[in-house]
């Protein structure tokens, strides 16, 4: 992954568990959901706030029409829908 995005990979940070960047993505999540947001030719969710945010609702979005929704998000949305009535 560090070769094909272009990062060194010894200045990488992550997790014990394997966590990494600001989103504390899996290396199968990187793979699936990381995006460029910034457009510098790279998915970088250690440096960029914009690559890391991106990421996060590409993730989000892909989940959103999901069955297994988690609770929060179905608590949040009630919630939600109780103050806007």
């Amino acid at each position: 992954m560090a070769r094909e995005q272009g990062f060194d990979p010894l200045a990488l940070k992550g997790s014990y568990a394997g966590a990494m960047g600001m989103g504390q993505f899996i290396p199968s999540s990187f793979r699936a959901y990381a995006v460029d947001f910034d457009a510098d030719g790279r998915a970088d969710i250690w440096q960029s706030r914009a690559d890391a945010i991106g990421s996060v609702a590409t993730t989000s979005a892909s989940m959103a029409g999901s069955t297994a929704r988690t609770s929060w998000c179905a608590r949040a949305r009630s919630a939600r829908s109780r103050r806007s009535a």
